[in-house]
């Protein structure tokens, strides 16, 4: 082997392993059910770090079927290490032809206040917006705190407590807005595998039960997948989710 392929197979395994040992402030996890990342349902206080890019998608069956899916797509650029900016779209497909399809995009913008030290937690805030059609129509806003806790372990690495509220104001329903509080629990085990819980609080206006939800989690870096089980409050069943992004600058 010639001293250029071997700097080259440096460089790879040294990237892969950075890839590996690399922080996840205030977790920054995938798409959400509301678009920006965070949890399975909720945004969290993560913030893409300066000049990071994602393009992330993600599906949630409805009751497990087929024929009810609902589609979700965000772009996100990290600026200056405290203010992330992007836009999200969503799309339900019913697969009948008495049902038609919904679609709806918009921006949102998340900026952190404090940043997870010794002495305090991550807090950001943000706010989203989706125009289209009036069933799935929304604007938003949330404030997240995080905190993560070394745990010094081998297996289970870290312990991410997180909670935030949200306000969304809706174009359909029998109120004009919902008040949503919810935290949640990650534990980070080796290979950047995170096991994620997260519960919410139930809304009698909107008819909406208590949301939860549980799942995997794998940060990879470049590439980053979820899988988990929801209960949006608003289905019969857990139903499954699955998600996907790719990322640059991390």
């Amino acid at each position: 082997m010639d001293d250029n392929s071997k700097r080259l197979g440096a460089l790879v395994f040294s990237t892969l392993l950075s890839l590996c040992a690399a922080q996840d402030g205030g977790g920054r996890g995938l798409i959400s059910l509301e678009g920006p990342t965070g949890l399975f349902i909720n945004p969290t206080s993560g913030i893409l770090p300066a000049n990071g890019n994602t393009l992330q998608y993600g599906a949630f069956f409805l009751d497990n079927e087929v024929d009810g899916v609902s589609h979700g797509l965000i772009a996100a650029h990290g600026m200056g290490g405290n203010v992330e900016i992007g836009a999200q779209a969503s799309y339900v497909s019913f697969g009948d032809e008495d049902k038609d399809d919904l679609f709806a995009a918009g921006p949102f913008v998340r900026c952190r206040l404090m940043v997870d030290s010794d002495h305090s937690l991550e807090l950001s805030v943000g706010g989203y917006s989706r125009f289209g059609d009036e069933a799935i129509q929304k604007t938003g806003a949330f404030l997240a705190a995080s905190k993560r806790l070394d745990l010094g372990n081998d297996v289970v690495r870290t312990l991410g407590l997180h909670a935030g509220v949200r306000n969304t104001w809706l174009e359909q329903g029998p109120v004009d807005s919902s008040l949503a509080v919810y935290g949640g629990l990650e534990v980070e085990l080796p290979l950047r595998l995170y096991v994620v819980g997260e519960l919410g609080s139930e809304d009698e206006e909107l008819n909406i039960e208590q949301p939860y939800a549980y799942g995997l989690q794998w940060r990879a870096g470049g590439l980053n997948m979820s899988a988990a089980g929801i209960q949006d409050g608003n289905n019969e069943e857990l139903s499954f989710y699955f998600g996907i992004g790719f990322a640059t600058g991390l």
